[in-house]
């Protein structure tokens, strides 16, 4: 449902920046993208510097968000409108800010290391530049493909080596894109659903696990996943084949009818304007060359920019236009009251599902404080309108189970695994059945647990341990040499404990067989 609120959301902001975004308004639009931009990177070069934290302690920057990719590919869409603004400028001031405002985007894009921004980056401001100096035209197409191929040539070291800086995280990607294209085969016209992507995925890996289908660099790479990186491929699993092909069709719409109207080739008199057109086809193609590597759709900030984008290419001025939009001046301001009035009313429900967020939240701290009172008051006027929500299902559960009411608990779990496939609630479901006496639905939500999430020791320490006590030596020894056998991402004393205790069990089954003998 939040998912479905979402996409109808980016549509109101593409149609009311098609209705603002016009004439000369686009460079103010611009103007706003390149400062924001401009601080997005002085908050990344004082992460490097130590002057403020990371976000996520896995990266050293990050930005203002938690994952380094959003920012990246929002600075990557960003440089097109610092372009603009540099080549339009007049005042000598304006235009050396622009310029310092442009290298420290820059500098900030490099620091973040996210591949598919570099290459959205280089390839939006490449082809900006290319619609500035007419190079099309200008240059004999022999000269412009020679120089394109020579730049590609130039280009493979450095792709090869950004391979090699984060081979695993590759390795993973094309995993990913493997065994979602085996999802697409499976429902090609239907798909799985709106935002059920993490869900079906992981379980298709799982399985994919426990079938023995995937090789041993495959198993290594394995991981519990949220997204396909991928927006073609994560469009078509969830909508089925016809999905993205009407998406890819929307892409192609606007990009070779604005190739045509602002077309390359423009009159004297319309070319300062086409400019600021320039700036959005470059980011408009930027964001669906980034969208073959990374989730540029869920990526709040970049899909705003791109609808952004879309709006100023539908108000070319042009004799050709996208949309036809003649519009009288106190019919202009009726449509525009409508849209606002449909945008705050988007607006209003999303409040309404912030404040169950917020609510959620603090219900999740009383809990973690132990002040389980507290936690209830807040979570059981939210049952009705959150049941569908797999943070709330999650955090009710686990005030049902710390309160020991395991069968409730049990029934949340159960409700949010409708909606996704996370190891945690498999983790608490296993613990939860185990309150319950049925050993054999735990080792199942066990077993199901280890193959969400491979490469997590502890879950398998947990599967083996439990398999000891019910008498399952065979199965507990397989899952021992498991153990033994992982090389954690991260030792630590915990990862030590858990192969020395592996080591300890095989052991003793090796002595207990010799002594039979």
């Amino acid at each position: 449902m939040q998912s479905k609120h979402y996409r109808i959301a980016i549509l109101f902001v593409f149609l009311t920046s098609f209705i603002i975004l016009r004439k000369n308004r686009a460079i103010v639009f611009y103007r706003a993208v390149a400062f924001i931009a401009a601080l997005e990177s002085i908050w990344c070069i004082l992460q490097y510097l130590g002057k403020i934290p990371s976000e996520n302690a896995s990266f050293e920057v990050t930005g203002s968000f938690t994952n380094p990719n959003v920012v990246a590919m929002y600075l990557a869409l960003s440089l097109p409108a610092l372009l603009c603004l540099c080549f339009t400028t007049s005042v000598l001031f304006l235009k050396i800010m622009h310029y310092l405002m442009l290298l420290t985007v820059c500098v900030g894009l490099v620091l973040l290391e996210c591949r598919t921004a570099i290459l959205g980056g280089a390839f939006s401001s490449g082809l900006f530049l290319i619609f500035r100096f007419n190079i099309l035209k200008r240059y004999k197409i022999k000269y412009v493909l020679f120089g394109i191929l020579a730049i590609g040539i130039l280009c493979i070291p450095i792709a090869r080596q950004l391979y090699f800086d984060k081979k695993d995280s590759a390795d993973g990607r094309k995993l990913i894109w493997t065994i979602t294209s085996q999802m697409i085969l499976d429902s090609p016209v239907r798909g799985y659903g709106t935002g059920m992507f993490e869900k079906e995925y992981n379980l298709k890996q799982a399985k994919a696990i426990q079938e023995g289908k995937l090789n041993k660099k495959e198993l290594k790479n394995a991981s519990f996943v949220l997204m396909a990186y991928n927006d073609y491929l994560e469009q078509a699993a969830e909508g089925g084949i016809p999905a993205t092909l009407l998406f890819i069709a929307m892409l192609i719409s606007f990009l070779s009818q604005s190739t045509k109207n602002n077309g390359l080739v423009l009159e004297k008199h319309d070319k300062e304007h086409s400019k600021v057109h320039y700036a959005a086809y470059a980011g408009f193609a930027s964001f669906t060359l980034m969208a073959i590597f990374n989730f540029t759709i869920e990526a709040i900030p970049v899909m705003l920019l791109f609808c952004c984008y879309a709006g100023i290419l539908c108000t070319n001025t042009n004799q050709k236009k996208i949309v036809e939009l003649n519009i009288a001046p106190s019919r202009f301001k009726a449509l525009l009251l409508i849209l606002i009035c449909i945008t705050v009313y988007i607006t209003y429900s999303q409040l309404n599902q912030a404040k169950a967020h917020r609510q959620n939240k603090k219900a999740q701290e009383f809990l973690m404080a132990g002040n389980f009172e507290k936690a209830e008051n807040l979570l059981l006027p939210l049952r009705e309108t959150q049941q569908n929500s797999v943070s709330f299902c999650i955090i009710y559960g686990n005030l049902l189970y710390a309160r020991h009411k395991y069968e409730e608990a049990l029934f949340q779990f159960n409700c949010a695994k409708k909606f996704s496939a996370n190891p945690q609630l498999y983790d608490i479901s296993a613990r939860c059945l185990f309150k319950l006496k049925d050993k054999t639905g735990a080792i199942s939500n066990l077993y199901q647990l280890t193959t969400l999430s491979p490469k997590t020791m502890k879950y398998k320490f947990n599967l083996m341990q439990v398999l000891r006590t019910d008498k399952q030596i065979k199965l507990a020894r397989m899952i021992a040499q498991q153990i033994v056998a992982m090389q954690p991402i991260k030792r630590n004393e915990l990862t030590e404990k858990y192969q020395k205790e592996a080591k300890l069990f095989l052991k003793s089954c090796q002595n207990n067989t010799a002594n039979s003998i």
